[in-house]
């Protein structure tokens, strides 16, 4: 296995991971308090979007996992799949700093540290689906 599978069998795992953590949002967000002030149909759209996600990222997560090796040589379809998902994760990352800005000092240290452990994350997807893109 070369470092471009390997990068993108690990891409395949943050994936899959982000897909559990996006299972945990109502938890961790208290989803419950917010949507009480939301309309029904609010709720329903936005829990409807939550779960499309969820399962986009664990569907393609086990796909990028199942064919790392055709994606890791970034050839035909697999280069523009390769290619998608690193502008996808790249632009997620630049979303996390310019959309959701570094949580303040004064702001709980998990708080805090789910941002920053967060954004790494999405750097790391955006490299690993870039890699195999210039390793020719």
């Amino acid at each position: 296995m070369d470092f471009a599978q390997v990068a993108i069998a690990v891409g395949g795992v943050l994936m899959l991971c982000l897909a559990v953590f996006h299972s945990a949002f109502h938890r961790l967000f208290n989803w419950r308090d917010d949507f009480s002030k939301l309309s029904v149909v609010n709720v329903r759209i936005v829990f409807a979007i939550h779960i499309a996600l969820a399962l986009v990222f664990a569907i393609f997560g086990v796909l990028t996992l199942a064919y790392s090796a055709e994606i890791s040589r970034a050839e035909g379809l697999a280069r523009a799949y390769a290619f998608a998902w690193a502008v996808f994760w790249g632009w997620r990352a630049v979303w996390q700093i310019v959309g959701f800005k570094p949580p303040p000092a004064s702001a709980p240290l998990s708080r805090r540290l789910m941002y920053w452990i967060l954004l790494v994350v999405l750097v790391m997807l955006a490299l690993c689906f870039l890699f195999p893109l210039f390793n020719m």
